[in-house]
């Protein structure tokens, strides 16, 4: 009897489980897994309320469960509630198994407690998580649909009704064929997926879809099997609308065709280096794409003009008031050519950052054209100066040589003020 009491005590003495007797509201026993999980000695725990320990928000439930217990009643097995460290104050979720027993003639509880704090932590963590997951596929932008191995829809986020325009009870455990433009192209899309599924690959591709009103809208669909190596249990789907996307491209090769190939420059500079130039820019400078975005904008403007143009960028940029247009020269960079350009630039927003947009007309044959009037202005200005000095100087000839000749058929007379003695401009300068 004594060596089975004592095997009874080094079981109990060393469980993981708490055991706890309670009786009349206070502990009357404790195994030193119990003291371990209150933080009580065996002395304190003499006397102890048995709700020391329990968290506060917890003391009423775990209370009534000891009360009804003890009055016979139907109460659940097992509970979870959570105690209090009395020396190092942590919160320790843990489960309790009771029932009722004798104890030293007098009815008591005798309870076995266990620390479950790490499984509630999982357990928290997965609910977490599960909602967060929830969260994000309800409320995403993109459909996210999946389908049992026949193809018919088991589960779908709000976002996918919202694409095709129909109500959950729609697309609940049916095929998406009705919303395909015809059985050909659902037949042909299934062979597709069937293909890429058998091969362990997700199967991608922007196709035509109709939405539940019959209207035409393109998709972009991805799918993959939940299980490579067991597909009956399903595909997962992701649907996007890119209906906007593909009339913008549209749009965009409409504009890009336009931009490549109109005869001005078009720049964009933001931070001291340039973001966008249309091929032009490329052909003017003698650069690459790559050259062009990796060099201060600067790079190819002759060193003579350089001062000016950076101080037109830069007040542009503080907003202060600058010329609309004004010209410069760009070196080619392979063949050192000079190109005289005429600018024209405003302030734009470029991905959220201030930048200026330039429109850049290659003016050299204007600017050659206008040198060569100038020059020919300039030729006809000194040959009419020279016929002038030239008429002067025959007109000056003729009126000396008929002086001479009066004066040579008139007798002599007194001095007087001649015709050649008149004060007439000096042409000196004129020879």
């Amino acid at each position: 009897m004594i060596k089975s009491e004592e095997h009874y005590r080094q079981v109990v003495s060393n469980v993981t489980e708490g055991i706890v007797v309670a009786q009349g509201g206070v502990m009357v026993f404790a195994n030193p897994r119990m003291l371990q999980l209150i933080g009580y000695t065996q002395r304190e725990q003499f006397g102890l309320p048995f709700n020391a320990f329990i968290h506060s928000d917890d003391q009423a439930s775990v209370m009534a469960h000891y009360s009804r217990r003890l009055a016979g009643e139907d109460v659940e097995q097992h509970y979870i509630f959570r105690i209090v460290n009395h020396k190092t104050k942590k919160i320790i979720w843990a489960e309790l198994s009771a029932v009722v027993i004798d104890w030293e003639g007098q009815p008591a509880t005798l309870s076995f407690i266990t620390d479950i704090s790490h499984r509630k932590q999982l357990e928290d963590n997965l609910k977490q998580s599960i909602a967060e997951r929830d969260t994000i596929l309800e409320n995403s932008l993109v459909g996210m649909i999946f389908l049992d191995p026949a193809g018919r829809v088991q589960w779908a986020n709000s976002a996918t009704f919202q694409i095709f325009g129909v109500e959950r009870a729609d697309v609940h455990n049916q095929s998406l064929e009705k919303y395909y433009p015809s059985r050909e192209a659902y037949l042909e899309t299934g062979a597709a997926v069937a293909a890429a599924v058998r091969l362990g690959k997700a199967y991608e591709s922007e196709i035509p879809m109709q939405r539940g009103d019959g209207s035409s809208f393109w998709v972009y669909i991805s799918g993959r099997a939940v299980n490579q190596r067991d597909l009956s249990q399903g595909t997962v789907w992701v649907v996007m609308d890119i209906t906007k996307r593909r009339q913008l491209e549209a749009d965009s090769k409409h504009y890009e065709l336009l931009v490549t190939n109109v005869t001005e420059c078009i720049a964009v500079v933001q931070d001291g280096k340039l973001v966008y130039a249309n091929p032009r820019v490329q052909q003017l400078s003698g650069m690459s794409r790559e050259q062009l975005f990796a060099a201060p904008f600067i790079t190819s403007i002759h060193p003579d003009d350089r001062p000016m143009v950076i101080d037109n960028h830069m007040r542009r940029l503080r907003g202060e008031e600058v010329q609309q247009h004004y010209q410069f020269r760009i070196i080619n960079q392979h063949t050192g050519y000079a190109s005289w350009v005429e600018l024209s630039a405003v302030m734009i927003d470029w991905d959220g950052k201030p930048a200026t947009l330039s429109y850049m007309t290659d003016v050299t044959e204007r600017r050659q054209l206008e040198e060569s009037l100038r020059v020919s202005s300039m030729e006809r200005a000194r040959l009419e100066t020279l016929q002038i000095q030239n008429e002067l100087k025959d007109a000056e000839m003729a009126r000396r040589h008929a002086e001479e000749t009066t004066a040579a058929k008139s007798p002599p007379s007194l001095p007087s003020t001649s015709f050649a003695d008149r004060r007439f401009p000096d042409f000196d300068y004129l020879k």
